[in-house]
């Protein structure tokens, strides 16, 4: 299995950078803001969908029996951070196979 090309925190500043002409500081306090935005709605319950993008939400999970590490031998209620790629977008990426 072959690990994907990964994009880093400092490498998307640099982009929103380039592309807005903002400044360093002001391309951070941007990223930084937008981050944010998108978790504090995500706590809230509330779904972030962004036309032509997708849609950003909560998927609960039940606990389950640890296998290694839990000391009362259970893994508790979680929830994970799901994408669903919007169709526009969808189409824009390019194909697998």
């Amino acid at each position: 299995m072959t690990t994907a090309p990964r994009v880093s925190k400092r490498a998307l500043i640099h982009e929103l950078r380039a592309r807005t002409g903002l400044s360093a500081r002001e391309s951070a306090q941007a990223y930084e803001a937008f981050t944010a935005i998108i978790g504090d709605h995500l706590r809230s319950g509330t779904v972030v969908s962004m036309t032509g993008f997708g849609a950003f939400r909560l998927k609960p999970h039940r606990g389950h029996p640890a296998q290694f590490g839990a000391s009362d031998g259970r893994v508790p209620d979680y929830n994970v951070v799901t994408f669903k790629a919007s169709d526009t977008f969808r189409r824009t990426l390019p194909r697998s196979g």
